[in-house]
């Protein structure tokens, strides 16, 4: 689940099943197949705080 794998295809949707980390990052988590072959299993994307804070003001500045 954490190989640093560059995916190949987009991601097709926010994941409605995630996790909150100790350092404040947010956990997504996809199913087997959904981000790559079934074969790699389950995967997750972990967002910082830095790019959640980013998200935010850009979210803002769009306002």
């Amino acid at each position: 689940m954490d190989n640093g794998v560059n995916l190949s295809k987009r991601i097709p949707y926010v994941s409605h099943n995630y996790f909150i980390c100790h350092d404040g990052s947010i956990g997504l988590l996809y199913q087997a197949g959904d981000l790559m072959e079934v074969e790699a299993g389950a995967c997750k994307i972990v967002v910082s705080p830095e790019t959640i804070a980013k998200v935010n003001e850009l979210n803002k500045a769009n306002e």
